[in-house]
């Protein structure tokens, strides 16, 4: 089934996060990690899978009363197919930079708005990293992201890797923080009619994307692990799809 979303262009941060725990009735969220870990501008992390579900029905309904979002549409955690679309692109990209102010609180980035792109086919669909790798330059570099050999050892304020960003204009999709997806584990080929993309309240296996700043080698596009849905460490986070309901 094809359908638009559009998917947050950084993680999650603390900021809009805490907002969602103050009117939770909770006082700031702190595992106890500190600081940078818990600085505004830093992805939020220790989050576990079911506490991701709940931020984003609290910031549809937050959009839908403040910010007229229609309620054919909703946030949610992205599937493993879309989020490796942000990453590494699709059939076709958009023949020149399609980001523009998407929301004033930086959440959100559209993969799929061309309007004034002419787009193409895309030339590197199984590239191994978001900017590509070309055999002519190093694969990886402290300016490209947050992994294992940058030896920042935590997480960083959003942004400061924009060189590493994908076709799409998603920034840290390989290092910072691994991020939660909508999905249980399950084997590849991909099939979304296996139950892998159901919401529900069992304790099946989620996958998480990406790599974290703790990571060597598990930052490629295709790097995926899974953790039960209740865990919570300091090298996971998140980052939100939009979506129409019918695509749920």
């Amino acid at each position: 089934m094809s359908y638009p979303y559009w998917i947050g262009r950084f993680p999650i941060t603390n900021a809009p996060f805490d907002l969602f725990a103050r009117a939770s009735g909770n006082e700031r969220r702190s595992w106890g990690y500190g600081e940078p870990f818990d600085l505004p501008n830093h992805p939020v992390v220790g989050v576990t899978w079911y506490e991701c579900l709940a931020f984003s029905r609290w910031l549809t309904d937050e959009w839908r009363e403040k910010h007229g979002l229609s309620g054919d549409w909703a946030f949610r955690l992205p599937t493993e197919p879309e989020w490796e679309k942000a990453a590494r692109g699709g059939i076709e990209i958009p023949g020149n930079n399609p980001i523009r102010n998407a929301s004033q609180v930086a959440l959100l980035m559209s993969p799929g708005d061309l309007a004034d792109c002419e787009p193409f086919a895309n030339p590197n669909r199984t590239r191994t990293y978001p900017w590509g790798h070309s055999p002519t330059e190093d694969a990886l570099s402290s300016e490209l992201l947050n992994y294992g050999e940058t030896q920042i050892g935590s997480t960083n304020a959003v942004g400061v890797f924009p060189r590493g960003k994908s076709v799409y204009g998603c920034e840290e999709m390989s290092g910072g923080v691994w991020e939660w997806t909508r999905n249980k584990f399950a084997d590849y080929e991909y099939n979304p009619t296996d139950g892998r993309e159901e919401i529900d309240e069992k304790m099946d296996s989620r996958v998480f994307r990406g790599g974290s700043f703790a990571s060597r080698v598990s930052v490629r596009c295709a790097s995926r692990y899974w953790f039960a849905p209740g865990y919570r460490v300091d090298f996971i986070g998140f980052r939100l799809c939009l979506s129409p309901i019918s695509s749920l």
